[in-house]
């Protein structure tokens, strides 16, 4: 009788665990976003031509760089365009957006310029059957609920806890990864699009694959542009808030910063295009001064002006 009760109490035992291990009970430890470079390769679909089009190939690349904004420390993120349109332009990179953590919340929150306030991006607490809550990839356009918690396994060897949203929704196969966003990308809005999609197609740690969603080959270009050798001249129109930018080589791109050198604005130009001169109108900015940069293929200059509007 004993042996038979001590039979029981392993059989017991083994499944109680097998339980607590498939029900969630059993904690998994968070995997933050990691300090270290990170990068991410993300492609759009154009439905509006077809399906299988892509409108833009990017990445975003997350540099150990802290930068504070409104009182919030961040890592800073740059972002690169290399295809657009179905055209290759290979642009270069640009600070596009920074992030912090709360890492004892499981949250994590972003600066977008084009926002100019602090805001939920992920929310790593959630758990099944919670609601996705407002953020940058969801504004409340669709109620998303949490059907099912796993885990993916990095090549790192670290398990990342993924969270899928319930049925219903235009794709059924969308999850929340832990320490790396969602698999339609980083700061893309989930939804339903009427237009096309976005697809992360990888995940790099340290110029190592981690996720391998389809392509990791990622551009070698560094973050930091030359400085432009040549005579950038930037002039005011008529002395007020009409500015007119002069090059000696091609202008791809155009940013307008404040004093503390956030973007506000970015101005993406047509790369194939030799644009050597652009009108620049800060009619609708405040009053003050400003730090514009102009972007080449391979440099950048830095330039004041003060806005008098």
């Amino acid at each position: 009788m004993k042996q038979i009760f001590q039979y029981k109490k392993i059989i017991f035992s083994f499944f109680g665990i097998y339980f607590l291990l498939n029900s969630g009970i059993v904690a998994q430890t968070y995997t933050a976003f990691s300090d270290s470079e990170s990068l991410w390769k993300i492609i759009s679909y154009d439905y509006n031509i077809q399906p299988s089009f892509i409108g833009e190939l990017y990445y975003y690349k997350l540099v150990n760089s802290d930068t504070i904004i409104q009182g919030h420390t961040y890592k800073k993120v740059y972002k690169k365009t290399d295809m657009l349109s179905g055209n290759i332009v290979n642009y270069p990179w640009y600070f596009y957006a920074a992030i912090r953590q709360d890492t004892g919340q499981r949250k994590v929150f972003c600066y977008l310029p084009m926002h100019g306030m602090d805001e939920l991006l992920y929310d790593f607490s959630l758990t099944l059957n919670d609601t996705l809550p407002n953020s940058i990839i969801n504004p409340g356009s669709s109620v998303e609920v949490i059907d099912s918690v796993d885990s993916i396994l990095g090549s790192d060897g670290f398990y990342r806890r993924s969270y899928h949203f319930s049925p219903g929704n235009c794709h059924s196969d969308s999850k929340l990864i832990e320490g790396v966003g969602g698999n339609w990308g980083l700061f893309e809005e989930f939804g339903c699009p009427t237009s096309g999609y976005t697809a992360l197609q990888c995940y790099s740690l340290s110029s190592t694959p981690i996720l391998d969603f389809g392509d990791c080959s990622f551009p070698l270009s560094s973050t930091e542009l030359a400085p432009n050798t040549d005579d950038d001249k930037i002039r005011a129109i008529n002395g007020m808030d009409n500015f007119s930018i002069e090059s000696s080589v091609p202008i791809v791109q155009i940013n307008i910063n404040t004093i503390q050198g956030v973007i506000v604005k970015t101005i993406m130009l047509n790369y194939s295009s030799e644009i050597y001169f652009y009108t620049l109108d800060l009619s609708k900015f405040y009053s003050g001064l400003y730090i514009i940069e102009i972007i080449h293929k391979t440099s950048i200059s830095k330039l004041k002006i003060i806005n008098n509007n």
